[in-house]
């Protein structure tokens, strides 16, 4: 049961005890008027009187429901207002971390572009000499020679280098040194 539902019971209580109170007392209004017999005045009296002291004792819970209702109230009006300061610092982090994320994706990209970009280095676009080069990645080795469709070895014409052998005395200054 809720604060504000026991608080309407009381309220209920509290006047349907004014009800017969007040029953009661036109009760007495009219026997005083005619033949009232003293018993029955004061039975009358005392159902007044207990029915004064419950609706003072309800009245008194009545105002304690008040107090704690209102106290409820402020309490969830406070968390009310709590709860959208939370929910505000919540959006503003979401965009903080959506801008995050995005920072760190790009960023991410970048670095794969460039690892990708050391990975496909080989002699044909760097600088990398070919005894650097990956096992598994071919080998291209430069070749700025032109062929001119002749056949290996010396060419007719050509002057014939051949070694002399060294005289005698040649060997010996030679061995000397």
């Amino acid at each position: 049961m809720t604060l504000k539902e026991a608080y309407e019971k009381r309220r209920q209580e509290v006047l349907s005890l004014k009800r017969q109170l007040n029953k009661a007392e036109k009760n007495i209004g009219e026997l005083t008027a005619g033949t009232y017999v003293d018993s029955e005045k004061a039975e009358h009296l005392r159902t007044i009187n207990r029915l004064s002291q419950e609706v003072k004792h309800l009245n008194n819970k009545i105002e304690r429901f008040k107090g704690w209702y209102s106290q409820q109230s402020d309490y969830v009006e406070s968390k009310k207002d709590e709860l959208a300061e939370v929910r505000l610092q919540n959006e503003k982090l979401k965009l903080e971390n959506d801008e995050l994320l995005q920072a760190k994706i790009s960023a991410l990209e970048e670095e794969i572009l460039r690892l990708h970009s050391l990975a496909n280095n080989d002699g044909t676009n760097s600088g990398l000499p070919t005894s650097q080069m990956p096992i598994d990645k071919k080998k291209v080795i430069p070749n700025s020679r032109v062929k001119f469709g002749k056949k290996k070895g010396g060419q007719p014409g050509h002057k014939k280098y051949a070694l002399t052998p060294l005289s005698d005395d040649e060997a010996e200054l030679s061995g000397e040194a």
